[in-house]
Order: structure tokens, then C-alpha cells, then sequence
């Protein structure tokens, strides 16, 4: 990422992938400290998380920052609604995922809220997929190198990006463990445990930094580990060959099923 390059910003379809950078994190807490504000007085409001490929160390991403929150109810949840217009999002209702309220930030876009139930299914497998790729490297590398191809070819066509992530996705919340992710019981807002991760890592794709403008091109980076500490390394994992993407039902699960390709779940609009 160039030093003036700003760290939040996208245009409205635009597909651009960046290097990770560990002031998402900050920003994301940033940003967390404003909601809790915001929605403290709130009893429906349970949890705050960052979620999206912005929430996992090392990870190539989009540069927004995506923010769940959990409720106990979607309609009482409208509430939330004047609290996070106030601090200056557009409210986008469901936005195409029932039971979901949406709202979005900036123009370029830099933050997504996505408000769900905290017994859902969005909920449960936002932290699931994110926890599967903190917990399992090889696997994040697979996702990178898939989202860099895709970005290759979809600059500007976010609905075939996400379209092209699907399958991937799908396989990975089908083939992970069957749980809902950490548990939110007794956890205050926003302070829930990430998955601990092994190595510090910008993640690529097999062929390196192909097809990343210059200027874009990641570093390795360190990672913060679940205990504090930080180390840095090499990424370890690159698969000898990367998967075609002229179909997507060529791509294959981490089980080496071939997944068939299908219409885009709201799995695939929720994580980023």
C-alpha cells in the first residue's frame, strides 16, 4: 500500500484489493467505541464484531471495514436505526438479506454495519468463516489467491465477484466445524476472542503478486497473536496450482469435492 494511499475508500462497484495492514484493526475499534456510544443504552444490542477479510490478520482485502452486531431481536432492532444515521451511516434496510438492517458509510464507502439476530444463521457463520481462515492458514491463502483472480478479472463488477466467491464459501461453512463460532455468553461488546493464529503473513496468491498493481503490492507484515505477542514470517502455504476459474464449479471444497456453482447465497453477501 503506497504511504499516501488512504487506509478506508471504495467506490461504488469497485472491486480493489490492498495488503493488510494492522491499522484496520485500530479503526475498527475506533469505530466500535462510537457504537457503543451510540447504542449502550440499548437492551436488545448484545455484541460488536469486526468481521470481513479486514478481521483476519495478514489477509489481501477490500479496504472497508465490515461490523456486525448482534441483537436479540430484528424488529425490536429497528431501534438501532436513528442512533447509527446520527453518526452519519446511510440506512439501507435489508438491502436484498431478509432480516438483515444495513447501513453504510462514506463516499467511497469505508464502513458496512450489518444488524442480525444473534441466534441466526448470519451471525453465527460471519464469526465462523472468520474464525476458520484466523485458525487454518492454508486455507486463508486458498481464499486469497481465488480474491486476487477474481479482482483480476472483475475490476469493476462487484456482483461477479462476490458470485465467484460463493462456491468457495459455501464449502468452507459446510466443511468446518459445526459450531456457531465463539461464544458471545458473558462477553462483553466487541471484546470476543479471535482464533489464534501461527505466523506473522501478508497472504497471496500461488503466482505472487501477479496481476497487483505495483503500487499495491503486499510486504509481510506482522500478525498479532491471540496472547500479544507478534512474529513475522513468510507465507508457508502456496498451493503448486491455482484453480480455474472459467467456471466456478471447477473449484473444489478444502475436502477436494468439486462444489457446483449456484446462486449467490446470502452466506456470500455477508462475508467480504
Amino acid at each position: 500500500m503506497a504511504a499516501d494511499e488512504p487506509l478506508l475508500g471504495l467506490r461504488q462497484n469497485e472491486v480493489r484489493l490492498v495488503p493488510y495492514t494492522a491499522a484496520w484493526s485500530h479503526l475498527y475499534r475506533q469505530e466500535e467505541k462510537r457504537l457503543k456510544s451510540a447504542l449502550g443504552h440499548l437492551p436488545m444490542v448484545l455484541d460488536i464484531r469486526h468481521v470481513g477479510s479486514t478481521s483476519i490478520p495478514g489477509m489481501i482485502a477490500k479496504p472497508i471495514i465490515d461490523m456486525a452486531i448482534a441483537v436479540t431481536d430484528w424488529d425490536q432492532a429497528r431501534d438501532c436505526i436513528a442512533p447509527i444515521q446520527r453518526l452519519g451511516y446511510e440506512y439501507r434496510g435489508e438491502a436484498g438479506i431478509p432480516r438483515r438492517h444495513y447501513f453504510r458509510l462514506g463516499d467511497p464507502r469505508t464502513h458496512h454495519i450489518h444488524v442480525v439476530e444473534i441466534s441466526s444463521r448470519d451471525w453465527q457463520n460471519m464469526l465462523r468463516f472468520r474464525e476458520l481462515l484466523i485458525a487454518q492458514p492454508e486455507l486463508a491463502a486458498a481464499y486469497a489467491r481465488l480474491k486476487v483472480e477474481l479482482a483480476r478479472r472483475f475490476p469493476f463488477d462487484r456482483e461477479s465477484y462476490l458470485a465467484g466467491k460463493a462456491p468457495f464459501i459455501e464449502s468452507v461453512l459446510q466443511a468446518g466445524p459445526r459450531t456457531a463460532g465463539p461464544s458471545t455468553a458473558g462477553i462483553p461488546a466487541g471484546s470476543g476472542a479471535p482464533g489464534t493464529c501461527t505466523a506473522g503473513r501478508t497472504l497471496l496468491p500461488a503466482g505472487g503478486t501477479a496481476g497487483i498493481p505495483a503500487g499495491r503490492r503486499p510486504h509481510p507484515v506482522s500478525r498479532a497473536q491471540s496472547d500479544g505477542r507478534f512474529r513475522s514470517g513468510p507465507l508457508a502455504y502456496r498451493p503448486s496450482k491455482a484453480p480455474s476459474l472459467a467456471n466456478t464449479s471447477s473449484i473444489v471444497s478444502p475436502g477436494n469435492r468439486p462444489i457446483s456453482s449456484g446462486a449467490l447465497s446470502r452466506h456470500s453477501r455477508l462475508i467480504t
